[in-house]
């Protein structure tokens, strides 16, 4: 009897070491799991803050690149303004033109628009009025335009050429247009309304290209301008942007990068501390998971005693 106690007490001893090395086993698969999964969070956190770190450098870039280029469009458009309204200036006001139109000839108009058309080949149409603006200042505004009335009177104020602003024409094309005094000695004797082709200045405009960002071309003040043209993206609007006045002229640039989301810091180096504080760990992690942990840590730098 004894015997066969000692023995089952035998089998029992010995079935017990193997019971607790499968209980380690299943603890050391469990805890390897763990640190995978923990390892594969954190890789996410990681890869999320990698992606914004993109996010704030792309938006830096695109925005440097786009000053350049509405620095340079200002530039380049207020240059060419200035140009064409000297040579309209020169022009309708050479002593050819005056002379026609101090002749007072009943054509004396007509012979003055067809002498300016030979100092101006491009011209599209000019139009004089007397120096009192009376054809103006007594007509229906709504026939004979808002905005034509409006620049001719400024230039009768200031005595000086208006701004140089586009205006749908005939063929719903725009020009471009400017009001400005006649002169003999300093007195105005009429004031031209001229006409002349916008598709150079628009060529000068759309030599830049933008990838992920919008340049608009426009004309106003700054609220609610209209949209003459456009390079770059279309994803984005420059409604809110005041833009850049190109002098001389009633034209604006204005420039906005598309919106991608910034999620926490708009600092890069920030956003780069965050992405190599989550990835070093997380490898980590993934590596004491797949090949333990005796492994992982012969990784880590020993202390110096």
């Amino acid at each position: 009897m004894a015997g066969v106690k000692h023995k089952y007490a035998g089998i029992a001893s010995s079935k017990r070491p193997g019971l607790a090395a499968r209980a380690l086993r299943f603890a050391d698969i469990g805890e390897r799991w763990r640190n995978i999964l923990g390892g594969l969070g954190l890789l996410l956190v990681g890869l999320l803050f990698g992606w914004q770190a993109w996010v704030v450098f792309s938006r830096t870039s695109t925005t440097n690149q786009a000053d350049q280029v509405v620095k340079w469009e200002v530039h380049e458009l207020g240059e060419q303004v200035t140009t064409i309204r000297q040579r309209v200036l020169q022009a309708t006001n050479s002593a050819t033109v005056l002379t026609a139109l101090t002749s007072g000839a009943d054509d004396a108009r007509k012979n003055a628009a067809t002498i300016l058309k030979q100092w101006l080949p491009e011209l599209v149409s000019v139009e004089f009025f007397s120096a009192d603006l009376h054809e103006v200042l007594t007509s229906t505004f709504a026939k004979f335009g808002y905005a034509k009335a409006a620049l001719l009177i400024h230039a009768h104020r200031t005595q000086s050429a208006a701004p140089l602003e586009s205006q749908l024409g005939a063929d719903k094309k725009r020009v471009l247009v400017m009001a400005l005094p006649v002169m003999r000695d300093q007195v105005p004797v009429a004031y031209a309304f001229v006409r002349i082709p916008m598709g150079s200045l628009l060529e000068t405009f759309q030599r830049q290209t933008l990838t992920r960002a919008r340049v608009d071309l426009r004309q106003g003040d700054g609220r609610g301008d209209a949209v003459i043209d456009s390079i770059g993206s279309e994803r984005v609007s420059t409604a809110y942007v005041v833009g850049t006045a190109i002098p001389d002229s009633a034209f604006r640039i204005a420039a906005i990068p598309d919106e991608l989301p910034i999620l926490f810091s708009k600092n890069l180096w920030v956003m780069l501390a965050l992405t190599l504080a989550a990835l070093g760990p997380s490898l980590f992690l993934l590596y004491a998971g797949i090949f333990g942990w005796e492994r992982a840590r012969a990784l880590l730098p020993m202390p110096q005693r």
